[in-house]
């Protein structure tokens, strides 16, 4: 794709020079008639900007003029004869090829790409789907789950859009939808299921949009579930999908009054019938909280009772099946990831724990509590707990109070449910992913009184494996976190007050020992990080550093050991969803780091920006790995020409990670993305406002199409 020219400047408005100049025009060429035709559909702001591009081809007997408020181009009749090879007919001729691309390209409530055109391909590798120009300023962009939809949300000055965009049949992207909020305040958050195939936005103004694609449902596009009226500086109601993504909940934050609601056979949203109103009200949760993953369980609360539901299908009812009454009113309540077991937590600090047998029957299994909660000003108790969890096998529960004290709780021997460990000046703690282990950090004792220090790096570590709650106390000086490597079979701890990250592994005979020691910097850590293989480990100073170590099957160090400097100070370094990439960036320089067929880690790129012209503020790699892209803007904010740039870098027949284009804009770059597929990425900038009267935002959002590979492709590996 070759560069177009483009200009900064807005088109001053020129003297009217008469109908008969513009309908001369008219006559000479369908393609001015065309173009006329075209910008008169244009913001103004963009015509003005079309007209001074337009100016830049045109032969000096040419000329631009404004009448009855639109931008037309005239032509000024010249008595020296023009050969057709030069001059307006060359022009013309460029001009309706860009047209015929454009009308081709357009998209409705956008503007054509001949009308305003922002970007400069370095070479051809990308190609532009779409450029959709909206009246507003874009919070967020992006793609589906399934790649099929791409969702633009925004505020102007008069409210809140939400458009939606999708690929038709020849890949021209169309305007799905485009939502337009009565409010300045009102959409307040959108949620894509994952067929991409319906989309949900909670509003200030008191309601749940719900609309279905047109190809779905055509009779059907939107839906709205009114609710109660309220305060208009919060939100009225809040919505969601439960996690298997076919109800829809929502809950008036006014009255706690919920509603479910489940697709018909003609996939039409409808409410689940109730036999009774229900209400949640808990002190803490939100309402996704209260819906199990993969059951068709859900949780409520109000005041002292939790109530456990359950959605039948067939009848398309929502029916009660357990009631449990607490001693004082709830605060929180959650499933366990199994979603066999659930947990109610009280302002008096009672953690009750419920399970559920063969038979799908919920049963009150036991309780805890931790010392009773304060008054508040209102002589109101106040909860103590200020976290608590299950683990994934539901077969403990974890409670931290304000004071400092955590409780893990589980069955003793005999079935019971009781607290089988107390942990005192408790700074964290957590459930590895799988449930099996727990980490925590215990503030230690300093000083010859052996008062306790609250300092994020005075700390001890402790891990418990939870089928035997065995502890095993770490020690790291200056350390301020540990974490768990992905098998759960390794830690390491790291902080900004020690030089050197530690890893932590099973010496055989079931006792956690130190390994070794990675990184060795003169400053602190800022991030430690194995990678999905478990043979790596990356460490990043808080300056210029960023290592990355081998490890042995056993934890140790090997002998492969990669620095890579920058200039800058590094601010993100990490390791690609894989774990055979990394990369590193500064301000002004990015690092793409690979594996040589013997496993040592090497530099493969670095990004070839124009030095101390442009910053980098976003990097990522795409999902098969195949593509990495950077993003940034100029870092002299007052320079506003060509502002924005993106890089694109991928792998040539070589396996060489190389520049595979560079995108210059007019206006800065505020967001890059990758489809969650890899194939597609969008570009949003902001455009600048050229009238510092006029009050319109004006966004665009480029999507562009990467070129197909052979497949997933990794350089020296």
């Amino acid at each position: 794709m070759q560069p177009t020219a483009a200009s900064n400047a807005p088109a001053g408005r020129l003297e009217d020079s008469g109908q008969q100049v513009l309908e001369g025009l008219k006559n000479l060429h369908g393609a001015a008639a065309a173009f006329n035709k075209l910008i008169a559909q244009a913001p103004e702001m963009h015509q003005e900007r079309s007209l001074k591009w337009l100016k830049q081809y045109l032969p000096p007997e040419c000329f631009l003029t404004a009448v009855n408020e639109r931008k037309v181009a005239g032509l000024h009749i010249s008595m020296r004869q023009r050969s057709s090879e030069d001059g307006l007919s060359g022009v013309m001729q460029q001009h309706q090829q860009l047209q015929d691309v454009a009308v081709n390209n357009r998209q409705p409530d956008t503007i054509d790409p001949m009308v305003e055109d922002i970007f400069h391909c370095q070479t051809d590798y990308l190609r532009l789907e779409a450029k959709l120009i909206v009246d507003y300023s874009v919070f967020d962009a992006s793609f589906s789950p399934a790649n099929e939809y791409l969702v633009i949300h925004g505020c102007s000055r008069d409210g809140h859009r939400l458009g939606i965009w999708r690929p038709g049949t020849d890949g021209k992207w169309l305007d799905e939808h485009n939502w337009k909020s009565l409010a300045p305040d009102a959409v307040m958050r959108y949620q894509l299921n994952n067929p991409g195939l319906t989309i949900l936005s909670d509003n200030h103004d008191g309601s749940v949009l719900v609309s279905k694609s047109k190809d779905i449902d055509p009779g059907q596009e939107e839906v709205a579930l009114e609710h109660t009226p309220g305060n208009e500086e919060s939100p009225k109601e809040m919505a969601g999908f439960r996690p298997l993504q076919d109800k829809i909940i929502t809950r008036d934050v006014q009255t706690g009054k919920i509603s479910v609601w489940g697709e018909d056979i003609n996939g039409r949203w409808t409410p689940l019938t109730q036999n009774k109103e229900i209400r949640h009200w808990p002190m803490k949760d939100s309402v996704q909280m209260c819906f199990g993953a993969r059951s068709n369980c859900l949780l409520t609360c109000e005041g002292r009772t939790a109530t456990f539901w359950s959605c039948n299908d067939e009848s398309k009812c929502l029916e009660e099946i357990k009631t449990i009454e607490c001693n004082s009113k709830i605060s929180s309540v959650q499933f366990s990831d199994d979603e066999r077991h659930a947990l109610i937590l009280t302002e008096c600090n009672e953690v009750v724990f419920v399970g559920c047998d063969a038979d799908g029957n919920w049963l009150q299994i036991g309780e805890i509590s931790h010392h009773e909660g304060r008054l508040n000003h209102l002589n109101e108790h106040e909860g103590s707990v200020v976290y608590a969890s299950i683990n994934a096998t539901g077969q403990h529960t974890l409670t931290l109070d304000k004071d400092r004290k955590a409780l893990i709780s589980g069955y003793d021997d005999d079935g019971a449910w009781v607290v089988k460990t107390e942990m005192q000046d408790c700074a964290y703690a957590r459930f590895s992913p799988s449930g099996r282990k727990l980490r925590a950090s215990l503030y230690k004792p300093e000083g010859s009184n052996s008062e306790t220090i609250y300092s994020p790096t005075n700390v001890n570590y402790k891990v418990f494996d939870c089928s035997r709650l065995k502890a095993q106390t770490l020690e790291h000086a200056g350390s301020s976190d540990i974490i768990f490597s992905p098998s759960e079979n390794l830690l390491l701890s790291y902080g900004f007050s020690s030089n050197y990250a530690c890893i932590w592994g099973d010496d055989g005979a079931g006792n956690l020992v130190e390994k070794a020691r990675a990184g060795n910097y003169q400053t602190g850590i800022s991030r430690a990080a194995f990678n999905a293989q478990e043979d790596s480990v990356l460490t990043l100073d808080f300056g210029k550093n960023v290592k990355i170590q081998g490890l042995d099957s056993q934890g140790k160090l090997q002998e492969q050991l990669l620095v890579v400097q920058h200039s800058d100070y590094i601010f993100d370094a990490q390791f690609s969803h894989s774990g055979s990439l990394a990369y590193s960036i500064s301000l002004g320089t990015a690092c793409i780091l690979g594996r040589e067929m013997n496993g040592e880690w090497i530099k493969l790129a670095q990004t070839n920006s124009t030095p101390g012209v442009y910053c980098i503020e976003g990097a990522h790699f795409n999902g098969p790995e195949n593509h990495f892209l950077t993003y940034g803007n100029k870092l002299d904010r007052e320079d506003q020409h060509q502002p924005g740039l993106v890089q694109l870098w991928g792998i040539d027949d070589d396996g060489n990670w190389v520049e595979k284009d560079k995108v210059i804009l007019d206006h800065n770059v505020g967001m890059v993305k990758f489809s969650p597929d890899g194939d597609h990425l969008f570009i949003y900038c902001f455009n600048e406002q050229r009238d510092p009267a006029d009050d319109s935002n004006f966004s665009t959002v480029l999507v562009w199409k990467i070129p197909a590979t052979s497949g997933q492709e990794t350089a020296h590996t």
